[in-house]
Formats: structure tokens, sequence, C-alpha cells
């Protein structure tokens, strides 16, 4: 299975170009970016946004490889928010994982004592 984001000209996911701008004026965020996976994922980034969190989603059955995400550096939490597979949020994590951020926190309620992902990069949750 290949994990590595496309060759091709990706867009960025959604509110991405809010994330890009904010680190095109600060290397780091002092505030983790929040990453919204699964079938609730669009409702909950529009509410976070709202409320100034600074998040973004991978709209419900898209492929995280279609997006470039503007996480290098930064610290992330990957937030489960229902009907994702196994296989789909391992996909998910390790594609994250190629955009080099600070480190990542899962927060999965159905998964985050399955997956096996790479100790010392990867935080689980409850």
């Amino acid at each position: 299975m290949d994990f590595s984001p496309s060759k091709e000209k990706l867009s960025l996911p959604p509110f991405g170009r809010i994330l890009q701008a904010y680190l095109e004026e600060s290397v780091q965020l002092n505030i983790p970016i929040w990453v919204y996976v699964g079938k609730d994922a669009k409702e909950i980034a529009f509410s976070e946004k709202r409320m100034g969190f600074m998040c973004t989603f991978l709209p419900y059955g898209e492929d995280v490889s279609r997006y470039r995400w503007p996480i290098e550096n930064q610290k992330i939490i990957v937030e489960d928010t229902g009907k994702m597979s196994h296989v789909e949020l391992k996909r998910i994590c390790y594609v994250l994982l190629k955009y080099k951020p600070r480190v990542m926190y899962l927060h999965s309620e159905q998964h985050s004592n399955q997956l096996i992902l790479p100790p010392g990069r990867v935080y689980h949750g409850k």
C-alpha cells in the first residue's frame, strides 16, 4: 500500500488557505491544528472554526492523498468523528505523516488501541 502524497498538483483541504496564511506569518503555531476525519468531520470543523480553532477536515469519502496538507512542523490532532474503518484511519495517519508534522495526536474512541503507527511521532488518546 502506497502512503506517499501524489506527485500531481494538489489542492489544499478545506480551510487550508487560512492555515497556510498563518504559517507564512509564523514558523510554528502555538496551538494545535485539528484535522477532522469521518462522517461528521465537516459539521464539527465548521463549528470549531467559528469558535476560533485552527482546523481543517477531510471531506467524508474523499482520498486523503488528494490534498496538500499545510501541517509541516506543526502539532496536529487527528480527530475521528465516526464511521472510519481501521484501514482508512491508518492510511490517513500515514499520509499526514509524510507532511512532517512536529507531533501528531490521534483521538479515536473506536480505533485507538488497534492502530499500529510509528512510535515517538504519533500519540493515541481516547
